[in-house]
């Protein structure tokens, strides 16, 4: 509970693998929001999008919810995400000391290009530069929506 969501928060989930193989996969999940809560509070029942996954624990006896919600890391994530997460970090950290209206225009409209540019990228590719840069993007978009909402 005392987290603090940063570019290197992560929580890892290890599921046994099929009956007999002895081993596990390990699965990374980003910690987008950590807070507190009421237990009447049905937020958490809300998906996030994508491959999620929310933790909770009660706080104060059974009287408040501590919450943290993440994404799934995808495997091809794992070897650009942190350089690009810490930055990304330190730009949220800017768009955050703007005035709501402003967050929500300069989002709006990134959102928008971002949306742009990604239906000129093919849904399927083995080319890493567009696999690439389609993350960037995606990632630009989720954090922004995140911030905004």
């Amino acid at each position: 509970m005392n987290l603090d969501v940063g570019p290197y928060d992560e929580i890892r989930v290890y599921t046994r693998e099929p009956e007999g193989s002895g081993s596990y996969k390990m699965q990374r999940f980003a910690i987008e929001r950590s807070y507190e809560t009421v237990p009447t509070d049905v937020e958490i029942l809300l998906p996030l999008g994508g491959k999620e996954l929310t933790v909770f624990a009660c706080t104060n006896g059974l009287a408040g919810r501590w919450i943290l919600r993440s994404r799934l890391i995808e495997d091809d994530e794992v070897l650009i995400s942190y350089p690009m997460r810490w930055e990304m970090f330190e730009l949220m950290k800017k768009f955050n000391e703007k005035s709501p209206e402003r967050q929500k225009e300069i989002a709006t409209i990134v959102v928008d290009k971002i949306e742009q540019i990604l239906a000129k990228i093919p849904p399927q590719t083995d080319n890493y530069r567009l696999k690439f840069k389609k993350y960037i993007l995606q990632y630009v978009q989720r954090e922004l929506v995140i911030a905004i909402n």
